[in-house]
């Protein structure tokens, strides 16, 4: 196809559209629902661009749950397409998600080359409806690459992007990320400004958690200020918002800042702590991204006070997630303060090779802020091995640049370093000027005031911990209680597992009267064979599943499978009167879902499994009455079980059944008769050898005649 040509491919590259309003541009059932429009559709484009399209959307899925490896790959092809169709606006919302893409990756540079494109394309067609969005993003990919001036430039035309378009929520969004960006550049003042416009302007529109959200920004502000009161008062008034809003991940931020203002103020017992509980939310959510940084978190102030085995146990689960997740930004992060472990513990190989693959990371990117503190390392490990030359010219490297990104605390162990080396080599010019320029900036940074604060703000933030602690102890005890309760319903039936909670260690007793059952599939061990084991289990769930709620109905106990057998009990762990009724109605209408389930199962299950062969599904049952013993066996997975002649009885009974049949023990048949003639109709089996029992008369037990 000529390039130049323009395919005007009919309506199928509207799908491509987002529209900018949404607070999320790639919601995973936005695009789900675009994809079934997609495949329903009939249109006249070529069949490289419907492809192209559906092949765009399906990445849109996954990027609305984050950027996963390959996207960008996918999205470029598909560009590539579009470019050669002479589709350039088509074109230009895929370079957009590419854009995206890399942003949510922690690629910048890329991010940054892709905004450039786009943003040029929007200005030089005037369409504006995306400019607001790109810019916003653009000017936060400029952040993160520590261009703080284009940044702000970007934001700033995104602000009157949004303010052209009535778009108010957008401005305020926008001014949270000018507060941010001048937070980070230690515009203090400034951001301040900018949270509090943006925390007003959610209160007018009424969302709280955003609202929240940012007051939890201004507290980590207050942090750097050294205004600890302050921020705790954000922080708990933010705490209970996501609480009461139930917004886990939300919870676990600010749990994480609380954490943060104990670290500042010199309390990392109380810090770990609270950035555990964090950790705990996001282990709740199973949420990667929540996992990593607080795994870091813990990871740093466990390094900071020698606790190197714990720090290092949190930091590879870090790793592995970022790795899993092609975090590079994070795995950036994480060996950076692996490096800081294994210099704490002597092992300056491993920390040397940990803190090269940061810097690595860190250079190919240009992530500046990172690559500062991968050199900051870097000297003190060559400090530490005697290479003095190596660490001065690392220091000398990162000076200028902490100082421009206003990384003061960084910027005071630069110096610090270098006065020490200098001093130790007689060098006392340069050692009183670095001297002088440490002790001015660690004035500004610990002053007096500082100092005069953090001994009230200790008073106060005790106090309030104590407070805290006694509330969060009681919901520990709950929340751990309850996952105890979940576990254990999975291993014994519930009325077992409360008694286990409140304390019952041994659970033996005696039933002297029950119904038990089971059955077991007949040839599944050669229908098994026969397929893979996917579809074996596939099918055991289907119909395990379909059993339970069968055996759940009617107020029974399941025991237990193995394989292709199931026991279930009635009268036992609590005893019940009608047990021998609830037995009847539970079998026959196990029976009568086997008897369907040829017909009910899944496709796949049905053409694997279900052959000419086996065409139908036939089950054994084993019904017999009388008394059992039941416990609780086993200490580090416990089950419930049940044993003695009665169990053993009806098993003998589903051995001898015919296939499709109901077998049960005459005594069992006189208890039903004894309750009236409607429950089931029995035809006699004869007398039957049973193993351990000698002669027993049998029965096949049917629903009654209509």
């Amino acid at each position: 196809m000529n390039p130049t040509t323009v395919v005007h491919a009919d309506n199928i590259l509207t799908h491509l559209e987002l529209d900018p309003q949404l607070v999320s541009y790639y919601d995973p059932s936005i695009s789900r629902t675009t994809i079934q429009t997609v495949r329903s559709g009939t249109y006249s484009a070529p069949d490289a661009i419907v492809q192209a399209v559906f092949d765009v959307l399906q990445a849109d899925v996954e990027l609305g749950t984050g950027s996963s490896p390959g996207l960008i790959d996918r999205y470029s092809l598909a560009m590539s397409v579009f470019e050669q169709a002479g589709e350039y606006h088509a074109a230009r919302l895929v370079e957009l998600r590419i854009a995206d893409a890399a942003y949510l990756g922690s690629q910048f540079s890329l991010a940054a080359r892709h905004y450039t494109a786009v943003v040029d394309y929007f200005r030089n067609t005037g369409d504006n409806k995306y400019l607001g969005y790109v810019l916003e993003s653009f000017g936060i990919v400029q952040h993160y690459l520590g261009d703080f001036g284009r940044a702000e430039r970007l934001l700033v035309e995104a602000e009157r992007m949004w303010e052209l378009c009535g778009a108010i929520t957008k401005v305020t969004s926008v001014r949270v990320n000018l507060a941010n960006l001048h937070l980070d550049s230690g515009n203090f003042a400034t951001a301040e400004e900018y949270y509090k416009e943006a925390i007003q302007g959610f209160e007018t529109s009424g969302d709280e958690v955003r609202r929240a959200m940012v007051a939890t920004n201004l507290g980590i502000l207050f942090i750097k200020q050294t205004r600890f009161a302050e921020a705790a008062e954000l922080f708990y008034g933010a705490l209970d918002v996501f609480q009461r809003h139930d917004k886990v991940e939300y919870t676990a931020t600010v749990l994480g800042a609380i954490g943060n203002t104990h670290e500042a103020a010199g309390n990392p017992t109380m810090a770990i702590s609270w950035y555990k509980q964090a950790l705990d939310c996001g282990m709740k959510l199973g949420n990667a991204n929540l996992i990593t940084e607080k795994s870091i978190q813990l990871g740093e102030v466990l390094t900071s006070v020698c606790r190197f085995d714990e720090a290092l146990y949190h930091l590879e689960q870090a790793a592995t997630l970022c790795i899993t997740g092609a975090d590079y930004k994070g795995l950036c992060t994480v060996n950076t303060q692996m490096a800081m472990v294994f210099l704490g513990t002597g092992n300056t190989d491993e920390a040397w090779k940990r803190i090269s693959e940061a810097a690595a990371y860190a250079s190919d990117q240009n992530w500046n802020t990172q690559l500062v503190l991968c050199k900051l390392v870097s000297a003190q490990i060559a400090i530490e091995i005697g290479d003095d030359e190596r660490a001065l010219g690392l220091l000398r490297s990162i000076e200028e640049v902490a100082a421009s990104l206003r990384m003061e605390y960084e910027l005071v162990q630069i110096l610090n370093l270098q006065y020490l080396l200098h001093k130790k080599y007689g060098q006392f010019p340069d050692a009183l000027r670095y001297l002088e320029r440490y002790r001015e900036l660690n004035e500004k940074i610990l002053g007096l005031e500082k100092q005069r604060n953090l001994a009230m703000v200790e008073v106060k933030l005790r106090f309030e911990a104590q407070q805290r602690e006694h509330a969060l102890a009681l919901q520990e005890e709950q929340r751990v209680r309850e996952q105890q309760r979940i576990l254990l319903e999975n291993m014994v039936p519930a009325t077992i597992a409360e008694r286990l909670l409140n304390g019952e260690a041994f659970i033996a007793e005696q039933f002297d009267d029950v119904s038990v059952l089971f059955f077991d599939i007949v040839n599944f061990t050669q229908m098994a064979a026969s397929t893979s084991p996917a579809v074996v289990i596939d099918f055991l769930n289907i119909l395990y599943k379909q059993c339970d709620e069968a055996v759940a109905r009617h107020g029974l106990t399941k025991i237990k499978t193995l394989g292709d057998s199931y026991m279930t009990v009635a009268g036992a762990p609590v005893p019940q009167n009608d047990h021998v009724e609830r037995m009847v109605g539970a079998a026959l209408e196990l029976q009568r879902i086997v008897s369907a389930f040829a017909d009910t199962t899944s496709a796949l299950v049905k053409h694997e499994l279900f052959s000419e062969k086996y065409h139908t599904l036939k089950v054994r049952f084993g019904v017999h009455c009388g008394p059992v013993s039941a416990g609780v066996i086993g200490e580090i997975r416990m089950v419930y079980d049940v044993w003695g002649d009665t169990v053993n009885v009806a098993a003998r009974l589903e051995q001898t059944a015919g296939p499709g049949e109901l077998h049960v023990s005459d005594q069992f048949r006189k208890r039903v008769l004894e309750i009236g003639d409607g429950l089931a109709t029995f035809t006699s089996r004869g007398k039957r050898e049973m193993k351990g029992k000698g002669m027993m008369q049998t029965w096949t037990m049917t629903a009654p005649s209509a």
